[in-house]
């Protein structure tokens, strides 16, 4: 049960004093609040500030003009706040309400508990948003009230820039992925799909998200026909970063149009070295990753980096690539010289990597390799295909004289405290190289 004879908890004088501008002499009443004095007429400075207030032109009257800060500074200030979107914030006035509303809804943080009820939403079927909606009077140029319902999906739909689903748990509903897609396209920039069905209902819808620019499906588990989702993607002129479903089908048609403005691209699924021949990705991508993909070889591989590899700048080969084999990778510093950052497993390299072919000196410009992460799945003999000396040479040799860090897998297998890897360190530490393990 509630102690009533508690003290009423405030902000204080000093904290509304600041928020909304007030330069008279105010107190509190034993009530916790906010007067000002010196007045012919005492009025409560938070409800009773727009009382005196002259209307406008239209008869109406504004109800930010008792605040006397602008009321963009009164919202940056509400952002920095603890909690920026609780109760007592919102209720200040309708615009400040709708401001963090669209906040809000630009980037929402769905879950699997309230995805149906922000599709209820934005489909305008939620009843207490309706109210809200008629409340707010609004009305056409016939001065004649609209459909509610009709008014929310205006205000709510143009509201949804990134739907990021990666949270929600949810089994083949293709049609809340559909649902989600067409009610949101006007202004939907970034779509993370969750691990579930990803079938032709919303790769239908997908082709009317004009202003999308990262699409990432990395996460989708059931298979999906990258005909279709090619087919997709030729009506998304602003698309900017795509990541292929990890299950998707083995392709064979090659002859699509590739979004103009596309630089990052992750390659997984159906990806075999017939497609790897035979499509010409873009060269406006300088960000590659290879992941979860069963099919393809090193033979394929070597032909997608000896194409585009002169563009990356951000290399990336992941577990699990079964088929590229123990040495796949070792030529990526010879085929890709522009490199900055790199990522791979030590399953697909070898010593070799390092070595005066691969990594050759390059006579027009430093090579400006800046960062290196070797990654380990823990397999046994796998710390023996690298060793900390032939890193060593690497460096003192000057075969990578912009390398700035160096992360290190704690799986690798090797002795941290070995002399070999104290000489490593020792040497990239004369260089201004940072060693870390992961």
């Amino acid at each position: 049960m509630a102690n009533k004879s508690r003290p009423k908890k405030t902000r204080g004088i000093f904290y509304k004093k600041y928020v909304y501008g007030v330069t008279e002499d105010v107190y509190e009443d034993s009530n916790g609040d906010l007067w000002i004095k010196g007045d012919d007429n005492i009025d409560h400075i938070v409800d009773n500030s727009i009382k005196n207030t002259k209307p406008n032109k239209d008869n109406s009257i504004d109800k930010t003009a008792g605040l006397r800060l602008p009321l963009e500074i009164i919202i940056e200030i509400l952002k920095l706040t603890s909690n920026p979107y609780c109760t007592n914030h919102l209720v200040l006035c309708r615009a400040i309400y709708w401001m963090f509303l669209k906040n809000i809804y630009e980037y929402p943080e769905l879950k699997s508990k309230n995805l149906e009820s922000f599709l209820d939403v934005i489909s305008g079927d939620d009843a207490a948003m309706v109210k809200e909606i008629d409340d707010d009077l609004i009305i056409n140029k016939d001065k004649k009230k609209v459909n509610s319902k009709l008014a929310l999906k205006r205000k709510f739909q143009l509201m949804v820039k990134c739907l990021d689903l990666s949270s929600v748990v949810q089994n083949g509903k293709n049609s809340y992925m559909s649902k989600l897609l067409r009610r949101t396209s006007n202004s939907l920039e970034i779509f993370i799909s969750s691990q579930s069905a990803f079938g032709a209902a919303p790769l239908v819808s997908l082709r009317a998200c004009n202003e999308l620019k990262i699409l990432d499906l990395r996460l989708v588990s059931e298979s999906v026909n990258l005909v279709e989702l090619f087919k997709s993607i030729e009506s998304l002129p602003q698309l900017e970063q795509l990541c292929f479903p990890r299950s998707s089908l083995i392709c064979d048609e090659y002859e699509f149009k590739w979004p103009e403005k596309l630089w990052y691209l992750r390659l997984q699924g159906g990806i075999t070295d017939s497609f790897a021949i035979n499509v010409r990705l873009p060269q406006t991508i300088t960000t590659l990753e290879f992941a979860h993909c069963p099919n393809l070889t090193d033979e394929g591989l070597n032909y997608i980096l000896s194409n585009i590899g002169i563009n990356l700048n951000r290399l990336s080969i992941q577990y699990p690539m079964p088929k590229i084999g123990e040495k796949g990778a070792d030529k990526s510093f010879y085929l890709c010289p522009n490199l900055k950052y790199f990522f791979i497993d030590i399953g697909y390299i070898s010593w070799e990597l390092l070595n005066e072919e691969n990594l050759v000196f390059l006579e027009e410009f430093d090579r400006p390799l800046k960062s290196i992460i070797i990654e380990s799945t823990g397999y046994m003999g796998m710390c023996e295909k690298l060793t900390p000396n032939d890193i060593t040479v690497a460096v003192d040799e000057g075969r990578l004289p912009c390398l700035e860090k160096l992360g290190l897998s704690a799986m690798l297998g090797w002795d941290f405290k070995s002399d070999d890897m104290e000489d490593m360190v020792s040497e990239l530490f004369h260089h201004d190289i940072q060693v870390f393990k992961i």
